[in-house]
């Protein structure tokens, strides 16, 4: 393996960690999101 490829793979592996974390950020404050949003469709209709 070249030094090129070489590093082109660990850059890749990097940008790759990188999106997972901010997958993982964003997926974790929608699922809070939901959690506290219980004033949504189903239970709005009860107060109206």
């Amino acid at each position: 393996m070249s030094l090129q490829t070489s590093m082109q793979s660990r850059a890749r592996q990097i940008r790759n960690g990188r999106l997972q974390r901010i997958k993982t950020v964003v997926e974790r404050e929608q699922s809070i999101a939901t959690e506290g949003n219980t004033d949504g469709f189903l239970f709005g209709a009860e107060n109206r």
